[in-house]
């Protein structure tokens, strides 16, 4: 069952709602994925318990990963969250930049889109620092 908050509230509204007091690194249900991950998918709904999370998926010969963040969430790209790739799991993490094409991320209304080169044999996450 999914519990409608008042998206004005935020992230602390978003907490309540979910009985949790954690941080935005912080797992509150153990699944996995962070605090600020499902904020940021759900904004002013309660969490369902599960979430969903995007698929590598083939797109003019590249694979594309798409994250829908919730229309209520009101962060700036670079500020508050941002794409990360890296050679390996246990490597550095980099930032990527905003544009359109490969190795870049692109954002069109709630849809964050980030396409990997050709050929390449990165890992890419989704980091949330806020709002």
């Amino acid at each position: 069952m999914l519990t409608v908050i008042d998206a004005t509230a935020g992230f602390p509204a978003w907490q309540a709602a979910n009985s949790t007091a954690g941080a935005l690194n912080d797992d509150h249900d153990n699944d996995g994925v962070s605090n600020g991950i499902e904020f940021f998918l759900y904004g002013p709904v309660a969490n369902s318990g599960f979430t969903a999370l995007p698929t590598a998926i083939p797109a003019g010969g590249f694979l594309t990963l798409t994250w829908i963040k919730a229309g209520s969430y009101s962060g700036s790209y670079g500020i508050d969250f941002e794409v990360e790739t890296s050679e390996t799991l246990s490597g550095a993490w980099t930032p990527v930049s905003q544009g359109v094409g490969a190795d870049l991320v692109e954002i069109t209304g709630n849809s964050v889109k980030y396409t990997f080169p050709s050929g390449s044999k990165k890992f890419a996450r989704l980091k949330v620092t806020g709002p």
